[in-house]
C-alpha cells in the first residue's frame, strides 16, 4: 500500500461468503451508536454497499462468479434458469464483471489499498462451476494499473463454511499445489491467493448454524443473538459485534493489516494527522445500490446510489428491483446442464435460447 497516503480502502467484491468479510470490517470500524441497523442496511445487500469513517472506507460489490461466462459464450442470446426461477438473462456478465474492475481503477487519487477478490476456482468440483482460469482470474490481474501498488487478495470457493472439516490430505496438498502453480503463471508480486481449505478447516466450528451443523451453511457470518443494543450504543454484557464469526474477523484483521502497512509507518502518519488537524470524516457515511432481491442477479457498473451521513439508516425501499421471472416450461422441459446443492434444495441448471 501507499503508506503516505492518508485515506485507506479496503474492496471486497464476491459472494455473500465473502460479504461476511466485509461486515466483519465493519463491525470493527464502526462504534455500536453507528451500527444498529447494521443487519438491515448493508447486512444483505446483494449489488453496491459503501462505507466511510475517517479516513477508512470499505466497498463491497455482489460479484456471483458463478455466472462468468465462458469467452465464446459471451453474447449469446440465452437465458439461465435455477430451478423454476431465471436468475440471468443475457450472456454479458464476464464483459460487466470486466467494466466493474475498469470501474474500480477509474480515479487514480482513490484506488484501493485491498482488493479481496472472489473467483470461482474449486479443484474437486468442476461440474459446479465452469471456471476458466484465463479469463474469469487472469484478465482481472492483467488488467490492474501497472501503477497501482496495493495488494490483491484472491479467495476461491474454497472459503466456504459447508466444506469445513471435510476432505483429506490429499486433497488439500492437491489444492495448495494448484494455487502455486495459478500464482506462478499469474507472475505479480502484489497478487496473493488465501488459503480458503486449510482456513475454513480450522475454524470449521463457526460457521453460520453453529457447532450442532457444522457443514451446514456456505456462510461463516450470522447475526449475535441475543445482543440488543440500548439507546446509547452499548451492549447487553458489553459485546459491541454485530455479527458472530471468528473466520470473517480474522480474514478482516489480516485486509486491514495489509491496507495499513508497517505498524511503526502507520503510527507516524497517525501522529502527523493529528498534528496537522487533517479533516477526518467524523460522521459515517454511507452509499447503497442493493436489490430487493438477489434474483435475478445484476453486476451493474457504476450504479446509482443513495448516499447519507450518520448513523447506518434502517432498511427501507432499494434502490433498484425487478420481478423475479419465471423459467419458461420449454426451458424446464431440457435436460439440466448441471446441479449443485444448496442450504435448502439441490439446483439445477438449465442455460436456454430465446424462443
Amino acid at each position: 500500500p501507499d503508506n503516505g497516503k492518508l485515506e485507506k480502502s479496503i474492496y471486497v467484491i464476491g459472494t455473500s461468503v465473502m460479504r461476511g468479510v466485509f461486515l466483519a470490517l465493519a463491525d470493527l470500524l464502526l462504534p455500536g451508536s453507528d451500527k444498529a441497523s447494521m443487519t438491515g442496511t448493508i447486512g444483505r445487500c446483494w449489488g453496491r454497499a459503501e462505507i466511510q469513517k475517517g479516513n477508512l472506507k470499505l466497498l463491497y460489490q455482489d460479484f456471483r462468479y458463478e455466472l462468468l461466462e465462458q469467452p465464446d459464450k459471451v453474447g449469446l442470446n440465452t437465458y439461465q434458469c435455477h430451478n423454476n426461477k431465471v436468475v440471468k438473462e443475457g450472456s454479458e456478465f464476464l464483459p460487466k464483471a470486466y467494466q466493474v474492475w475498469e470501474e474500480v481503477f477509474h480515479h487514480e487519487n482513490h484506488w484501493p489499498d485491498v482488493i479481496f477478490f472472489g473467483v470461482g476456482f474449486e479443484n474437486y468440483k468442476k461440474d459446479v462451476v465452469l471456471y476458466d482460469f484465463a479469463s474469469h482470474t487472469l484478465e482481472f490481474v492483467k488488467r490492474l494499473p501497472p501503477a497501482w501498488n496495493g495488494t490483491l487478495i484472491i479467495s476461491d470457493g474454497q472459503f466456504s463454511g459447508s466444506l469445513s472439516g471435510l476432505g483429506d490430505i490429499q486433497r488439500y496438498t492437491t489444492y495448495r499445489s494448484d494455487i502455486r502453480s495459478l500464482l506462478d503463471t499469474m507472475d505479480d508480486p502484489r497478487v496473493r491467493w488465501m488459503d480458503g481449505m486449510g482456513l475454513s478447516k480450522e475454524m470449521r466450528m463457526y460457521t453460520e448454524v453453529g457447532p450442532s451443523r457444522v457443514a451446514g451453511s456456505a456462510h461463516f457470518h450470522s447475526k449475535c443473538r441475543n445482543r440488543a443494543y440500548s439507546p446509547d450504543g452499548k451492549t447487553d454484557g458489553g459485546h459491541m459485534m454485530m455479527y458472530c464469526s471468528n473466520i470473517t474477523e480474522v480474514t478482516a484483521q489480516m485486509l486491514l493489516g495489509h491496507a495499513l502497512g508497517p505498524k511503526e509507518a502507520f503510527q507516524e502518519q497517525v501522529q502527523k494527522s493529528r498534528s496537522h488537524n487533517i479533516g477526518l470524516r467524523k460522521q459515517l457515511e454511507t452509499c447503497t445500490a442493493c436489490p430487493a432481491k438477489l434474483m435475478p442477479i445484476h453486476l451493474i457498473p457504476y450504479p446509482e446510489k443513495e448516499c447519507y451521513s450518520g448513523p447506518l439508516h434502517p432498511q427501507k425501499k432499494e434502490t433498484y428491483t425487478e420481478p423475479v421471472k419465471e423459467c419458461p416450461e420449454s426451458c424446464l422441459k431440457r435436460e439440466a446442464d448441471r446441479s449443485f446443492p444448496s442450504q435448502s434444495d439441490m439446483v439445477y441448471v438449465r442455460e436456454c435460447p430465446y424462443d
